[in-house]
């Protein structure tokens, strides 16, 4: 009120001062809420610390119940961060600490301009992979690379019976260049560098020139996905790329899509309407723009079965894929429809954004096809659908088997730690933007991907996020990895007199009781 009174320069000044010192003292502002438990680490601290689950800094002494009110949310932090910081962790191998002295600040995130880096790598191998290849190998001495190698005097043979079959297959392999490095070249680096042990880049919340770089990454990162995703379908049309070459680069780009919902899912919480039309830009290349709504909905419901994005215990990736697309589809529908019956906005009319959602994705997609053609509208459905795969897969692997408990009150529990799974790997986190730190995602929402924590407290999956989507393909291998980890941290709750198991079979009137019971802890 009082800078109402002052000159109009000066209450500019006192704006500008005012945002800056929220924008350094919101951290700690954020440390000193005590009004929400789910926030709390101490209701997750130590769950699963059986069997080595959770790298607990009290070793294996594991809590046998779940406090449903705690103190103070600063103290539980701060406590959480000092035994971290004391506690030993797997360190970092040698080529991971290089890896930090090289990159500093910002530039430890420039390994994620690798996603398009290698999904422009697929367009060109798809379309002059063999060109390329013969011009390599014309470069070498082939009298000596024959002595060295006999085997290539059999590979010259096969090419000079089959050279138009070789060709074909060399633009193939080249063509999956994209998805070579997501699910090999990644897990394989994570590896090589080991864990991430670095804390959150706090001088970013300081300087807003820093804070300024870890932003533009993201917007970089906007630009090249669709440089490369309409490259893509300029290439099909004019290259008379093979249709073979054609399904794996519709891979390699689906794959670079899952980048795509990576940043998309990071400028999505952003407070800048930039962030917002950003990430619905990224949306709309692959039509999944409802996400923007839905996720939001998956933070109030999440790890509770009424959440379409929460896996169940025993429930395969090929069963949770379809559930959670429509799941989706169903909850941005009843949210715009609520939000327009609640405003009195009538359904045809420019402020109901499931037109938005429908309208610009298929406009896209038109465009694509009067410029280029139906072969390479086929490449854009294709890479859409291979990316929207992906993030259900991410889905999937993030709350496997993990459920909030119902309390004696009928309510459920507040959101903790123990509700998501995690994986600290350096390479992995620096390309997907800490998504592995997950469980301080939800506990902060609103948190950049440079600030967010890693809790040893919080349940730790063996591999990153891309080594768990490949095993979950096989549901036999990943359920004998994972459900002795999520019976482990079930069992920490058992004996809890607050809580009541949620190990009934969801009928159609629980799930309706369960979307109660979220709607009025929202009110």
């Amino acid at each position: 009120m009082q800078s109402l009174c002052l000159p109009r320069g000066c209450r500019q000044a006192s704006q500008s001062y005012n945002t800056r010192f929220w924008r350094a003292t919101h951290d700690r502002r954020f440390l000193a809420r005590t009004s929400r438990p789910q926030l709390l680490l101490e209701s997750g601290a130590s769950c699963c610390a059986s069997g080595g689950l959770i790298r607990s800094p009290q070793g294996n002494k594991a809590r046998s119940t779940v406090r449903p009110v705690a103190s103070s949310l600063s103290q539980t932090e701060s406590e959480a961060s000092s035994a971290s910081q004391s506690t030993t962790r797997q360190a970092g191998t040698l080529l991971g600490q290089v890896y930090l002295t090289l990159l500093p600040g910002p530039l430890r995130y420039a390994p994620a301009l690798l996603f398009p880096a290698t999904a422009l790598a697929s367009v060109v191998g798809a379309s002059w992979g063999h060109e390329g290849v013969h011009a390599v190998v014309s470069l070498l001495p082939a009298t000596q690379m024959l002595e060295w190698a006999p085997f290539l005097t059999i590979l010259q043979q096969v090419y000079s019976s089959y050279p138009q079959e070789c060709n074909v297959v060399m633009d193939t392999a080249l063509s999956l260049i994209g998805a070579a490095f997501t699910f090999i070249v990644l897990p394989a680096g994570d590896l090589l560098l080991g864990q991430d042990t670095l804390g959150p880049e706090v001088e970013s919340e300081l300087a807003p020139n820093v804070q300024t770089l870890y932003r533009k990454l993201l917007y970089t990162i906007v630009l090249l996905h669709w440089t490369v995703l309409l490259l893509g379908c300029w290439a099909v049309a004019n290259l008379h790329v093979h249709p073979l070459a054609c399904l794996g680069l519709a891979l390699s780009l689906g794959a670079e899509g899952g980048l795509c919902f990576t940043t998309a899912h990071e400028l999505l919480h952003g407070r800048s309407r930039l962030d917002k039309l950003m990430a619905q830009a990224l949306l709309c290349s692959v039509g999944y723009m409802h996400w923007s709504e839905s996720h939001h909905i998956h933070h109030r419901k999440v790890a509770t079965p009424a959440d379409p994005a929460t896996a169940r215990k025993g429930e395969s990736v090929y069963m949770f894929v379809p559930r959670s697309v429509i799941g989706n589809l169903q909850d941005g529908w009843v949210a715009e429809t609520t939000r327009l019956r609640k405003r009195s906005i009538p359904f045809f009319s420019p402020q109901n954004r499931l037109l938005l959602w429908l309208g610009a994705p298929v406009s896209a997609l038109g465009g694509v096809f009067v410029l280029w053609g139906p072969w390479s509208c086929a490449l854009a459905i294709a890479q859409a659908l291979v990316g929207i795969l992906l993030l259900e897969m991410v889905n999937y692997i993030e709350h496997y088997g993990l459920l909030r408990q119902r309390l004696a009150s009928g309510r459920y529990e507040g959101i903790a730690v123990r509700h998501s799974w995690n994986a600290n790997w350096l390479l992995s986190n620096c390309i997907l933007l800490r998504l592995q730190r997950h469980s301080d995602h939800h506990a902060h929402a609103d948190r950049p991907y440079q600030m967010l924590r890693d809790i040893p407290e919080a349940p730790q999956l063996p591999a990153s996020y891309p080594a768990m989507m490949v095993l979950s393909l096989l549901p036999g291998y990943f359920r004998w990895v994972m459900d002795p980890r999520v019976a482990a941290c079930s069992s920490q709750i058992s004996g809890d007199p607050h809580v009541t198991a949620c190990s009934s079979p969801m009928t159609a009137a629980s799930l309706v009781t369960d979307l109660e019971i979220l709607s009025s802890e929202d009110g």
